[in-house]
């Protein structure tokens, strides 16, 4: 089978790699990127011809400090990142997060929206979401800027093969349904957009390798630390899912507990997640051994979630520092192993826990070097609660990149000036 380059492969090369140089050095001029790219000034011309046509890019005259130069000054190159818009999700057991974003991936507008004690159907969750990109469209004030890719990020997984969802507690209704084809058709419908979702961890891991903690790395782990514990893993500059999409669900590896976990809890992280925080927490104020922790719940032991430990160990309570210090321990032995295994640059803390504050991220890295025959930068995530979020939105701009600047056959659209 002949692997030769068609004339149409090289030039949508070519298209691509004119339009990455503009992004990258603009403003730029003409003969700037045909030195960068080392094609032919004809070639470079012909394709930013074809690109202000497109919308995709703007040619201007230099500016004040290119006129500083002695000699003619060329018109220069920059891209029109308002030529199209994307959004990005990043769905919760209770809610969903959102952000609409131009094509230099900047976020313009966010929103979010509660659901009610059960999550919605398939198509009432589609119906959510083109609302919030409507509702965000209207606040930036670009109704008439059209939607190019819109990216999700779910609890579990989605599979591969038949686009459902797997793995994901608190949406059991939605199992054994075509979520991916549903919801591609809904956006498709709507705003003739693409469409793609993955899981929230390693969307996660892409935006913390694009904007976060593991900028410059090659190999990473993400932590999502909650109620849940999953990872993102960056192995060799990208994003690694395994032969099913299935990789980084740590939770769900054995772990020894007298007290079995409920239907759709992993093992490990009902050991050593929020759960077993709460849990134990519950348990010592049940039985009287922790004023401050009675005190918080307002002497509801069942009312007590996993911040009200790390509140009460910072009051000095000797039973939650005995709490933090124990799963702390269990998490480590994890996360450890997770290290051998791959041996990451950097271990990336996010999600719940990694708000327990500068003690307990930096107890958890000396238990983790403990127990590593070689060192790991242990660090809690930066991008707070928009990881995810910004993680869908870089997944939106990949297919972006990958269908409508890569494939300059497709029919003309009206651009936003």
């Amino acid at each position: 089978m002949s692997t030769a380059t068609t004339p149409t492969v090289m030039r949508q090369t070519n298209a691509l790699s004119v339009l990455k140089a503009i992004r990258r050095r603009a403003p730029v001029s003409r003969a700037e990127v045909a030195r960068e790219t080392g094609l032919s000034k004809p070639t470079v011309n012909a394709i930013v011809g074809d690109l202000i046509a497109k919308g995709y890019a703007r040619e201007t005259e230099p500016g004040p400090s290119n006129r500083m130069r002695p000699g003619p000054q060329a018109n220069v190159l920059s891209f029109n990142a308002k030529a199209g818009l994307v959004a990005g999700f990043d769905l919760g057991v209770s809610r969903v997060r959102a952000g609409l974003a131009d094509l230099d991936g900047a976020i313009l507008c966010s929103s979010h929206h509660t659901f009610g004690d059960t999550p919605p159907s398939v198509d009432e969750f589609a119906a959510i979401l083109i609302g919030l990109i409507e509702e965000m469209q209207a606040e930036a004030g670009l109704q008439a800027v059209d939607i190019w890719a819109v990216g999700l990020g779910l609890p579990g997984f989605l599979d591969r093969k038949d686009g459902t969802i797997k793995l994901a507690p608190g949406f059991d209704r939605w199992s054994g349904l075509p979520f991916r084809d549903i919801l591609s058709a809904r956006f498709a419908e709507r705003f003739a957009c693409s469409f793609v979702a993955g899981g929230r961890v390693q969307f996660a891991m892409l935006a913390e390798h694009r904007h976060g903690a593991a900028q410059g790395l090659d190999d990473a782990v993400y932590v999502h630390l909650g109620k849940g514990i999953g990872l993102g893993l960056l192995v060799r500059g990208e994003i690694f899912e395994g032969s099913e999409g299935f990789a980084g669900e740590v939770g769900s590896i054995p772990a020894d507990d007298p007290e079995p976990p409920p239907p759709g809890v992993g093992a490990f992280e009902w050991t050593a997640g929020g759960r077993a925080f709460a849990r134990l927490a519950r348990r010592a104020a049940e039985n009287d051994e922790s004023p401050a922790l009675l005190r918080l719940c307002g002497g509801d032991p069942a009312a007590i979630e996993a911040p009200m430990v790390f509140e009460a160990a910072a009051e000095g309570d000797a039973a939650a520092r005995r709490i933090i210090a124990d799963l702390s321990g269990r998490i480590a032995r994890g996360l450890a192993g997770v290290c051998c295994i791959l041996n990451p640059s950097k271990l990336i803390i996010g999600a719940g826990l990694s708000r327990a504050g500068d003690d307990f991220i930096a107890g958890l890295a000396t238990r983790i070097s403990a127990l590593m025959p070689f060192p790991v930068a242990v660090e809690r995530t930066r991008l707070v609660d928009r990881t995810t979020v910004l993680g869908a939105i870089e997944q939106a701009l990949r297919v972006v990149e990958g269908e409508r600047f890569f494939l300059f056959s497709e029919p003309d659209r009206e651009l936003a000036s």
